[in-house]
């Protein structure tokens, strides 16, 4: 499930014309957090998820849309 939910996340980046410079500044992360994201290697918690859920103005379940 992270790995699937990590390339979700680049794809939304990528989407963007965002870098993973441009993506951590604009989270707040650091930029090695967000490639540990989108590897699929970080664990998430939820205060991370609804961040993220926030920055790419989805809903929570939209995010996770068919990541299964």
């Amino acid at each position: 499930m992270r790995q699937k939910l990590g390339a979700r996340i680049r794809r939304l980046r990528e989407q963007r014309g965002w870098s993973q410079e441009t993506f951590a500044h604009e989270s707040g992360f650091a930029r090695s957090f967000t490639s540990g994201l989108e590897l699929g290697k970080k664990d998430i918690r939820l205060s991370t998820i609804l961040k993220l859920s926030r920055i790419f103005g989805l809903s929570i379940s939209q995010l996770f849309k068919n990541l299964d």
